[in-house]
């Protein structure tokens, strides 16, 4: 039976234009190193590539590289290829680059094809489609979240719609990755985003991918909505009933909520009610502060503490880097007991 064809020849062209302009940007060695591994390609991978070289030699190169790899029954989920355009897409770094919209539309047609060429090999190879996606049981101990052996889910949301100020949204999630990737139980952590987030979005992702950890990073306003967007990419208002009663239909595998948002302890207040740990902000929070302090719980929770002692290793961060904002964080938990 034919392997499956992750790029064929005509694309080959446009997409070395396109991965051009990403090592334009990226300037250096180092700079093309940490964004390779921050997309989870392998070493192997990594090492076989000379990253000093001139950006278009580098990505005819790393063209070459996706075209000959290889799919292995012993990483059945991993192509390079997809790991690496869907890092970009996901992190919306497509825009930094200013792809235009056939080369964004280049991006997302590999990357379908790709996961679909990913499920025919597993199916061809007899290799079970959804164990490999780490689909593990629940974590029994609600408390440890963070260090039970079974894989620990979070959906990463994202929303910052164009008639807002603009935050560093990627930023934030590349951080967070960075963290939980260098962290000792790193093979535990399953991490998915949503970026542009719609409120449909939410729904969707939370039936398909059942996380245990859901984080929001936004905007959110003085009367406790929460800023997803529409159609148009502009605002569209969340109400605190509608999301608690979102959360009270997932609670069954749904163990902490972080809403890293202005003015979100109002939102907590409804969630709290089926959700074992909310943290929130009780006011407005910087940009900042706000990654900061999820690097810090992240940290914690990938060496194994738990979500009280994540929450304080969190607001530590903050005054480790002098940032005047550790009371703006709150820790919301239920009687567990």
């Amino acid at each position: 039976m034919e392997p499956e064809v992750f790029l064929e020849q005509k694309e080959i062209i446009p997409l070395t234009k396109v991965l051009i302009k990403v090592l334009t940007s990226e300037a250096n060695a180092s700079d093309r190193r940490s964004l390779l591994k921050n997309a989870e390609i392998s070493s192997a991978f990594i090492g076989n590539l000379r990253l000093e070289s001139q950006p278009n030699t580098l990505a005819q190169s790393l063209v070459a590289a996706f075209k000959s790899h290889h799919m292995s029954s012993k990483q059945p989920d991993y192509h390079p290829m997809v790991k690496f355009l869907s890092y970009l897409t996901e992190l919306g770094l497509t825009e930094n680059y200013e792809m235009s919209d056939e080369e964004l539309d280049l991006f997302n047609r590999l990357i379908e094809r790709g996961q679909k060429n990913i499920k025919a090999f597993k199916v061809r190879n007899g290799i079970d489609v959804y164990a490999s996606r780490h689909l593990t049981s629940i974590p029994t101990d609600k408390k440890t979240v963070g260090n039970n052996l079974n894989s620990t889910k979070i959906l990463f949301i994202a929303a910052a719609p164009s008639d807002t100020s603009s935050l560093q949204l990627g930023k934030e999630l590349r951080d967070i990755r960075e963290r939980l990737r260098l962290c000792n139980l790193r093979d535990t952590f399953t991490i998915q985003s949503i970026t542009s987030a719609r409120p449909g979005d939410i729904s969707q992702a939370l039936l398909d991918f059942k996380p245990h950890i859901v984080h929001f990073s936004g905007h959110g306003t003085h009367t406790g909505e929460l800023c997803f967007e529409n159609n148009l990419g502009e605002t569209n208002p969340v109400a605190p009933t509608a999301l608690a009663a979102m959360f009270k239909l997932v609670s069954h595998h749904v163990n902490c909520v972080v809403l890293n948002a202005c003015y979100s302890e109002i939102q907590a207040r409804g969630i709290i009610q089926h959700i074992s740990f909310v943290v929130a902000m009780n006011k407005a929070i910087g940009d900042k502060a706000a990654i900061t302090f999820a690097v810090g719980f992240y940290k914690a929770l990938g060496a194994g503490e738990t979500i009280e002692r994540a929450f304080e290793f969190g607001l530590v961060e903050l005054q480790l880097e002098n940032i005047p904002e550790e009371l703006t964080p709150v820790l919301y938990k239920q009687n567990l007991t």
